[in-house]
């Protein structure tokens, strides 16, 4: 009774989930403010620091327009991107087939809390702002599903939401709980290297209304 009352929350999360994200983004005036913000300094920091190897297969999770996605193929890697909305894979597929048709980059429309993503071994692996929206009662199916997929070595770019409610960026009782919290959730599976507060909203974009305080997490897979 309890396996099947755990499967019964689980999937009403799910369904949830997917259909806010399906409603949102087949909704033409779908414009949170994160919408349009480029790619992160941290990524391109990432890749030219040599955090992110020089080649190899990229996992962008929870895609969105695929703009992270695109930018990785337009540099010669073979990239995917996941998400939960099909109508927002759509948008992604009719936005980017240029690259599309050279082979090197691919959407499809997955729910990493009930499937892996297509079968490659990722080397990179972006989420900018996926997990942080994952009901908890779903996160060890998430952490399960793209360790599954992840090359040993992998490195993993993880932005959360943080300092809110009140909290001062970059707050050191805030910063600390979400480490604890993050080393709980992949433990066994990814290790932390390192962490820091940042903006997760536009990189370009400097007004108040577009700073979206969070933190970024640097992970390995074991």
């Amino acid at each position: 009774m309890a396996d099947n009352n755990k499967k019964e929350v689980e999937e009403s999360a799910r369904s949830a989930r997917r259909l806010y994200w399906e409603k949102s983004w087949d909704d033409d005036e779908f414009s949170p403010i994160w919408r349009g913000r480029g790619i992160a300094t941290q990524v391109v920091d990432s890749l030219e620091s040599g955090w992110f190897p020089s080649t190899g297969s990229v996992l962008d999770i929870g895609c969105g327009e695929g703009v992270i996605a695109q930018w990785f193929a337009k540099l010669g890697y073979q990239s995917v991107g996941i998400d939960i909305s099909q109508s927002v894979i759509d948008k992604a597929r009719s936005e980017h087939a240029e690259e599309s048709t050279k082979d090197l980059l691919e959407f499809h429309a997955v729910d990493i809390t009930e499937s892996s993503p297509p079968d490659k071994q990722y080397n990179i692996l972006i989420d900018r702002g996926c997990l942080h929206s994952i009901p908890p009662v779903l996160i060890k199916n998430y952490v399960k599903n793209i360790s599954a997929v992840s090359a040993k070595g992998a490195r993993l770019l993880l932005f959360v939401r943080a300092f809110r409610d009140g909290a001062s960026f970059n707050n050191e009782m805030e910063a600390k709980k979400h480490v604890q919290v993050t080393q709980k959730v992949f433990a066994g599976q990814f290790q932390l290297k390192r962490y820091a507060a940042t903006n997760i909203g536009s990189s370009t974009d400097k007004s108040k209304e577009k700073q979206l305080p969070g933190m970024i997490f640097y992970l390995e897979k074991l």
